[in-house]
C-alpha cells in the first residue's frame, strides 16, 4: 500500500509539532532533546485529509515506540487523544476534515511561509531557554 507523499510543508509542520513540546513524547515522556527520527509527528486523522493535514490540533509528538503502539491499537490512541484534548476537539477536527472546502495551491504556499516564520520564532524561544509547551497558529 502506498503512503501519502511528504513534501516541504510536511517537514516544517513536523518540526513545529516536535518543537512545540521540545522533542518530548506526549505519551511516555521520552525526550531526545533535538531533532531525531525517534521523535515523530503523529496525526490523529490521516494526512490524506488535506484540510487537517497541517492543523496543530491534528497531531501529537510521539516517540517511535508509542507511535507504532498507537498505530497498532487505534482504540488506545482514541483514548489518549480524548484524554489530552477533551471530548469535543477531536470531533471538531473530524468535521473540518470531512468538510467540502478545498485548499488552493496559493493557500498552501502562504501557509508554508507562515509556518517557517513561526518555526523560526519557536526556535528562538527555545534558544532563549523557554522549555514549556509552545503553541503555533493554523493560518488557514
Amino acid at each position: 500500500m502506498k503512503g501519502v507523499k511528504r513534501d516541504k510543508k510536511d517537514a516544517v509542520f513536523s518540526d513545529l509539532i516536535r518543537l512545540r513540546v521540545n522533542y518530548t513524547c506526549e505519551n511516555c515522556g521520552h525526550c531526545e532533546g533535538g531533532k531525531s527520527q525517534a521523535i515523530q509527528c503523529a496525526h490523529i486523522i490521516s494526512r490524506k485529509y488535506k484540510l487537517v493535514r497541517y492543523h496543530p490540533d491534528n497531531a501529537f509528538c510521539l516517540c517511535a515506540s508509542c507511535h507504532m503502539n498507537f498505530t497498532d491499537h487505534p482504540l488506545l490512541f482514541a483514548d489518549f487523544v480524548r484524554e489530552k484534548q477533551g471530548s469535543e476537539l477531536p470531533d471538531i477536527i473530524r468535521e473540518i476534515a470531512y468538510s467540502k472546502r478545498k485548499i488552493i495551491k496559493l493557500e498552501y504556499e502562504d501557509m508554508h511561509k507562515d509556518y517557517l516564520k513561526q518555526l523560526k520564532a519557536m526556535s528562538q524561544k527555545r534558544s532563549d531557554g523557554d522549555m514549556g509547551r509552545l503553541e503555533f497558529e493554523y493560518p488557514l
